[in-house]
């Protein structure tokens, strides 16, 4: 009798699991269906710079890319495409994942990179686990993205194996609303314009508190920009890197991580064009949404400042 009882147990535990894998999988192919029917927002950048970019020029950052360098400007005033790939809160494991994935299908003939100051320094484990949800939904179709999912945390891996759902559980409304609606992130060639102006007024401090702190640098992170460096130069991809501008002066002169950003790419030979406390835009409120963040106008005279100075070094030519 007690065997019996064992044995009816076991069966309909294994129907249970068995309803909730297949359950899990046929939600999860439509979650999956959905988010990639989207035609804006950040999941479609990241998907379109993956699937389809095959422009002359990329661009790759955090926020600060996606806002201040104007695709379609690059382009007019080179003659080479370019697709603006930078993404909100994606730091270099992101880029550097991404080029990878990129560079297995197309290789491009320079890639700008703009980095925070502060980008080598500080404690990362947020930023791990923001690259990780971005990248999860394509785990299953790119494993290029599994080393830099991992380092959100080592179950993140066996999660997105054992779930078909884990990896769109966040994605569902921003799916439908970059699929079926107008809402959200607008972009043209990835370049994403602000259109807010500064109130001198009120608006007297950064808004950003660790700004100005001179953090602990992360060795993963060091290691990463150097990975970026490796790539570029093993495909003859020629890589610019970029410190955009900022409203207020900022004095990162003693900072470690703004510090080695100079030294790595000194010692690479990699072009760093520095636009810290450039007069041209420090303190030019009419120029930028908030502190960190230039507007349209902003970003057309900065773009057209960046192509000035690259054509200046013979890294662009008008084709």
């Amino acid at each position: 009798m007690m065997k019996q009882q064992v044995t009816k147990l076991i069966i309909k535990s294994a129907m249970l699991l068995l309803a909730v894998v297949l359950c899990d999988r046929i939600v999860g192919t439509g979650l999956e269906y959905l988010f990639y029917q989207q035609t804006h927002g950040d999941d479609y950048t990241t998907l379109y710079a993956i699937n389809k970019a095959d422009d002359d020029i990329l661009v790759f950052g955090t926020s600060r890319a996606s806002h201040h360098y104007n695709a379609k400007l690059i382009a007019e005033e080179t003659g080479q495409t370019c697709f603006n790939a930078g993404r909100d809160e994606m730091e270099i494991p992101y880029t550097n994942a991404m080029i990878e994935a990129i560079f297995n299908r197309h290789v491009p003939k320079l890639i700008i990179l703009d980095i925070g100051p502060m980008e080598l320094s500080g404690d990362k484990q947020v930023v791990y686990e923001r690259v990780a949800a971005a990248f999860m939904p394509y785990a299953s179709k790119y494993p290029v993205f599994d080393s830099a999912i991992e380092k959100a945390g080592e179950m993140e891996l066996w999660k997105l194996k054992a779930s078909k759902i884990y990896a769109f559980n966040s994605k569902l409304g921003s799916s439908i609303q970059n699929a079926y609606t107008n809402l959200g992130h607008l972009s043209e060639q990835g370049y994403e314009p602000l259109y807010n102006t500064i109130d001198t007024s009120v608006y007297k401090e950064s808004i950003w508190e660790d700004i100005d702190k001179d953090l602990p640098l992360v060795d993963d992170y060091i290691n990463t920009l150097q990975d970026i460096i490796s790539q570029t130069r093993d495909n003859n991809v020629q890589l610019v890197i970029c410190i955009s501008p900022f409203y207020f002066e900022h004095n990162f002169s003693n900072n470690r991580s703004y510090k080695r950003i100079h030294q790595i790419a000194e010692e690479a030979n990699i072009p760093l064009l520095d636009f810290t406390n450039d007069p041209d835009f420090t303190g030019q409120p009419l120029l930028f949404h908030d502190d960190i963040h230039l507007n349209d106008n902003g970003a057309a005279k900065y773009t057209s400042k960046v192509i000035h100075m690259l054509k200046a070094r013979g890294l662009l030519s008008a084709e």
